[in-house]
């Protein structure tokens, strides 16, 4: 629940209060609701601490593997990297179960990280040779799932995070404006969106931002400069459009405005 939705709250309900429409108990009740859902700064830095744990792990148990992969049997590495995976997914559906969901969160993430570690290495195990950058959207496609199933938004994060790395990938090794990142784009955003994850929401804009300046260095011919300038117009409007249009597509609106106007200027 967000800060801005609490302070509007309460400056209506006093009004309404007067008019009648509320009751004097009734308000006071919303609002000590409203405040009990609010996140105290003590959760908000056990989940910081639970997302850097959990990126510290994966990384431990990446380094781990890594450093004796050549040593194992085939079969060995196969049933741990499938081990791990599950059993950090296993151990997320029962902190959710138990209710402790910041470090079920955490222990999301460590299965998204384990699963990028197993494309990684599956693929240095059987020598599958193709285009790197591959991997990374078949991990953010996992990551993706994993964030989906579960409701997991620090995972859908990590799903975006991947994509804006294979989409500037791609672009790096092309030369040349690389359409398909759109695509994986609005599939993270959709889910960001159905999620209602503020801050992943803020980044995604940001990427989609990044992107369309960068039309004006790959697109192969002129007048590029003018074209983005278009594009981030026309989002700016609809920006405009979409807070006029309901107080459901208010956020959505303000995000569209900032991309829009941020690029065009």
């Amino acid at each position: 629940m967000s800060s801005r939705y609490r302070k509007k709250l309460a400056e209506d309900l006093p009004r309404w209060v007067d008019a009648g429409w509320v009751m004097p108990e009734g308000a006071r009740a919303i609002l000590a609701e409203v405040a009990a859902q609010e996140p105290d700064r003590k959760n908000r830095f056990v989940g910081i601490l639970s997302i850097l744990g959990a990126v510290l792990i994966g990384a431990g148990v990446i380094s781990f593997v890594a450093a004796n992969w050549q040593e194992m049997p085939r079969l060995f590495r196969l049933g741990l990297m499938i081990s791990l995976l599950w059993a950090a997914y296993g151990t997320a559906a029962f902190l959710f179960a138990r209710g402790l969901s910041l470090f079920a969160h955490g222990a999301v993430l460590v299965g998204s990280v384990v699963f990028g570690a197993s494309v990684m290495l599956v693929a240095q195990m059987y020598h599958l040779h193709g285009n790197p950058p591959d991997a990374v959207i078949v991990w953010s496609a996992g990551a993706l799932v994993a964030g989906l199933l579960m409701r997991s938004n620090p995972s859908l994060v990590l799903s975006l995070l991947l994509v804006c790395l294979w989409g500037g990938w791609e672009t790096q090794l092309r030369e040349a404006v690389f359409w398909p990142f759109l695509a994986a784009w609005g599939a993270v955003f959709a889910a960001l969106m159905w999620r209602e994850c503020a801050y992943g929401l803020k980044l995604a804009t940001l990427a989609l931002g990044v992107w369309i300046v960068s039309l004006a260095y790959t697109l192969p011919e002129p007048p590029q400069n003018e074209l983005v300038l278009a594009i981030g117009a026309a989002i700016g409007c609809f920006g405009i459009a979409l807070q006029f249009a309901g107080r459901s597509f208010e956020v959505y609106g303000r995000l569209a405005v900032a991309l829009g106007f941020g690029v065009a200027i």
